[in-house]
Formats: C-alpha cells, sequence, structure tokens
C-alpha cells in the first residue's frame, strides 16, 4: 500500500526501493525514466511528487516528497496527502514521540519522529508540504 510507504519514509528515511546512496543507474531500473531531469549529473529527477537528487558520481544524496494540496503522487500512483493529524496518529500509534525543529530558519517548524533524519513540513491547511531526507555530505562523490 502506497500509503504505509509514505509513513515508512518518516520514520526510515526509504521511500519503497528507494534510500540515500542508491545509484542513478539503479533507479532507472526501479522506476524507468523520471518526468523531469535538472540536466546532467549532478541532477535532480522528478518522478510525480518525489524529487531525487544524484550527485557528479551518480549517488542519490537527496530524497524529497513535495506534494501540493491533498494529493501525492509517488512512482507507481497516487495517494491521500497526510497531515499533522495523520501524522502524530501514526507515532502514537508507534510508540514514537514526534518532535519539533527549526533545522533551518527560526521560527520555520518542521517535524520529525525521534532518530528519524526525514524532515516534514505542514502548509497552514493542514497537508504536508514537504518531507525531505538528505546527506549533503555524498552531494561531491
Amino acid at each position: 500500500m502506497r500509503e504505509a510507504q509514505l509513513a515508512e519514509f518518516c520514520v526510515s528515511g526509504r521511500l519503497g526501493g528507494l534510500h540515500i546512496e542508491v545509484s542513478v543507474t539503479e533507479v532507472l531500473e526501479m522506476l524507468g525514466e523520471p518526468d523531469g531531469v535538472s540536466g546532467p549529473l549532478p541532477a535532480m529527477h522528478l518522478y510525480g511528487d518525489v524529487q531525487l537528487g544524484f550527485s557528479a558520481g551518480g549517488t542519490l544524496w537527496h530524497l524529497a516528497v513535495e506534494p501540493c494540496g491533498p494529493r501525492i503522487a509517488l512512482p507507481g500512483g497516487v495517494v491521500p496527502s497526510m497531515t499533522l493529524k495523520d501524522l502524530a496518529a501514526f507515532a502514537e500509534e508507534q510508540g514514537l514521540a514526534l518532535d519539533q525543529c527549526e533545522p533551518f530558519t527560526a521560527g520555520e517548524v518542521w517535524w520529525r519522529l525521534p532518530d528519524s533524519k526525514t524532515l516534514l513540513s505542514f502548509e497552514d491547511y493542514g497537508f504536508l508540504a514537504a518531507a525531505h531526507r538528505s546527506v549533503p555530505a555524498l552531494l561531491n562523490d
């Protein structure tokens, strides 16, 4: 179920078979040609609402889901968007705390589950605005 993929991404930083350090070749084998590409490596590949950032060496260093509104286009299908209320319920169900953080700009609130490096932000109207997992050190591999 694709909704479960989004919950797993919140916990582990994995979105189906996608995870940091997978190669661009492996992604192309899994998902086929992207909907859009920003250019030669290093490049961003777009699959629906999923953005993949690859290093010059072809290593995935950035994985993001950035939907707009109540639906999320994941590779292979569209799922309902997650709300902060959904994330809080999932965290409670799993026995996990939900933490607020300000990793980029003071006053800009993001959310994460303990030990997860996936950061989530929500729009004022409640739906997921962004879910990011990245390891900037891999950008120059």
